[in-house]
């Protein structure tokens, strides 16, 4: 492919091709960080989740003087890089001829096999060419440089990571060809029918006990960027309804969730707490002297254990007044490890994930 080089624009272009690098190579870090959490709390990583968190892959960023191709794959034989080839032409040109490297040092003609154009992004798990040429995750995007919310799309790569383990949650079957897009739009679509159900319960005075069980059905609501582990036995004392690990902090995060009553009161008449609530505090107090007791024990079930926090849902805020708002959030602001959330908290909660998502939607597509 014919390259001659005009210095003044190839400074121009490798300017505008550095910004992306350096989100690509931001995402890749995030991804191997993500890995090594990852992998501690499931024994199964690497079989369940490789093409969430792959390893050994290389990205490729091809700068033209209108736009640009990122082309992501395993079969590169610079693994682990992210590489940068700038080009005196304009992007149609490089359409028609986009080369991929190949481990043995071939390129291959991928303008043969699928026709791009800006705006574009094609993802296929593996494909092979004339039997002897394998293909691994091969993602391929083309922008054009004004494209400013493809950028932006890059940028936003922990965003894609806790879309992901959202999709892991509501075990979403993953096709060896599917679009960010698409899987997308697969989990909102999910979450809005969960809050809809969810709050068809709320609305429904007569069964308060189905809320609970809706709860302890759906974790997922609850911790949505989590890894769900139900019914966690803490020795022969106590059993919580669920254990989340968060792999999106700086390691991993347990917390420790225990699902009462939806009619469970609150508040007196007087504006105190209730005994159900001060017997519901002393839960979490009784949760922590145990596992300073048993850390070591614990650990050899929840690899990384350190301190761990505590969530009690329980009872409803439908019928706070201000001052039960402000007492309760006090309460919340004060404890070092353990918060309390009433049903309708959790579902505001998903309500807000489901309208950040939407507006996310509604950027990619416009």
């Amino acid at each position: 492919m014919s390259n001659k080089l005009n210095p003044a624009l190839i400074r121009i272009i490798k300017k505008k091709v550095d910004v992306i690098k350096k989100l690509e190579q931001n995402y890749w870090v995030e991804i191997g960080n993500q890995r090594e959490k990852f992998s501690h709390i499931d024994p199964d990583f690497e079989s369940k989740f490789q093409d969430i968190f792959p390893k050994e892959q290389s990205s490729l960023i091809y700068g033209c003087i209108d736009g640009a191709v990122l082309i992501r794959h395993s079969e590169n034989q610079n693994a682990n890089t992210v590489q940068v080839q700038t080009f005196n032409f304009w992007l149609e040109k490089l359409l028609k001829e986009l080369p991929i490297p190949y481990k043995d040092g071939r390129l291959i003609n991928f303008s043969a096999v699928a026709k791009l154009g800006p705006g574009c992004t094609i993802k296929i798990g593996k494909l092979i060419l004339n039997d002897e040429i394998e293909l691994n995750n091969l993602q391929v995007t083309v922008f054009r440089y004004r494209e400013e919310e493809k950028i932006l799309e890059w940028e936003d790569a922990l965003n894609d990571i806790r879309l992901a383990i959202l999709g892991m949650n509501f075990n979403i079957h993953r096709e060896n060809e599917t679009t960010p897009t698409k899987e997308k739009h697969t989990i909102l679509e999910t979450l809005t029918n969960l809050k809809t159900n969810f709050d068809e319960l709320l609305n429904s005075s007569t069964r308060e006990e189905e809320l609970q069980i809706f709860l302890k059905e759906h974790p997922i609501i609850v911790l949505p960027y989590s890894k769900i582990y139900p019914k966690n036995k803490l020795g022969e004392d106590f059993i919580t309804d669920f254990v989340f690990a968060s792999t999106l902090e700086q390691g991993i995060k347990y917390t420790f969730v225990e699902i009462e009553k939806a009619n469970m009161p609150i508040f007196t008449k007087d504006g105190e707490f209730t005994a159900e609530f001060t017997h519901a505090q002393k839960q979490t107090l009784d949760w922590d002297v145990w596992l300073e007791q048993n850390i070591d024990y614990l650990r050899k079930k929840l690899s990384g254990l350190e301190k761990p926090n505590f969530l009690i849902i329980a009872g409803r805020s439908k019928s706070f007044n201000d001052n039960n708002r402000g007492i309760l959030r006090a309460w919340n602001r004060r404890q070092n490890n353990a918060e309390f959330l009433t049903f309708d908290d959790i579902s505001y909660k998903l309500g807000e994930l489901i309208d950040n998502l939407q507006t996310e939607q509604k950027k990619n597509s416009a």
